[in-house]
């Protein structure tokens, strides 16, 4: 019998889910132990056993969950130890940058009719934070916040700010 299931293939630096981050800081408490007894959880555990954060070693034929030095890692980092470093943004050079258009000849000015509507004027844009101003922001809601920052069904619009914020407080941290 043939089950027609897709299967992702995850990478132990992969995001965890709220669910996993749950378990694993359950584990990494220790005052409600994680065993082979919480059937409910197995699954759970095993998905963070393959990442490395935790183990589960057996004694007398079952197992309880332990939490691993990658485990403690991505608790206080917020991702795993063996996650690649992200490529460094490249700054756009000025040879990269579009260049303005020929001015015409004069001779077509000259002919060319006058016009008597004036282009339509662009509302003004808000003056945008700095990506600094937006990953110290971010910062500081999640040390408000305690140790998790939860954000419950965000718009389309919200989760790219969050994002670009999240972006933003990853490169403060790489700089202080």
């Amino acid at each position: 019998m043939t089950t027609d299931s897709t299967a992702i293939a995850m990478h132990p630096w992969s995001p965890l889910n709220d669910r996993q981050l749950a378990l694993l800081t359950r584990i990494e408490d220790g005052t409600d132990p994680v065993t082979s007894d919480s059937t409910e959880l197995s699954l759970t555990a095993r998905a963070l056993k393959e990442r490395r954060l935790i183990t589960m070693p057996k004694q007398n034929g079952k197992w309880q969950a332990e939490i691993a030095d990658a485990g403690r890692f991505y608790l206080e980092h917020g991702h795993h130890p063996d996650r690649p470093e992200p490529a460094p943004r490249k700054r756009r050079s000025k040879a990269s940058e579009p260049k303005a258009l020929p001015a015409s000849r004069p001779q077509e000015q000259a002919t060319a009719p006058p016009t008597t509507k004036s282009a339509p004027q662009r509302a003004a844009k808000p003056p945008q934070p700095s990506p600094a101003e937006v990953g110290a922001a971010l910062i500081a809601e999640v040390q408000q916040a305690g140790r998790f920052l939860r954000i419950p069904n965000p718009s389309a619009e919200e989760r790219a700010r969050y994002r670009r914020a999240f972006d933003a407080a990853r490169q403060c941290a790489g700089t202080t």
